[in-house]
């Protein structure tokens, strides 16, 4: 789906409810995001962590990451379970056009 719309969608909703906790399953997600370039909206939606937290953490590593750019308005819900809101905190700081 990203290699097909990635370019062309300016909406993306993601929603988090699990409990996996993987680093390497992280970095997959990242690099499947990195090809929606054009986003201008983003609706984040945790019910549980669900990996939510070391996606942040990787994104924040990258800091030419599309979405700091692109993004305009986020949509942010639930965040209450998160494993640790520090990586949360610099996620939305890093985001030049809000």
């Amino acid at each position: 789906m990203a290699d097909n719309l990635g370019k062309n969608l300016r909406y993306l909703h993601i929603s988090f409810n699990g409990s996996v906790d993987s680093v390497d399953l992280a970095k997959l997600y990242v690099d499947a995001f990195r090809k929606f370039s054009n986003l201008e909206t983003l609706k984040i939606e945790s019910y549980s962590d669900g990996n939510l937290t070391n996606i942040m953490t990787v994104m924040n590593e990258d800091d030419n990451f599309p979405w700091f750019s692109s993004i305009r308005t986020i949509k942010c819900y639930k965040l209450e379970e998160l494993k640790d809101y520090g990586p949360a905190g610099l996620f939305f700081t890093k985001f030049i056009n809000l």
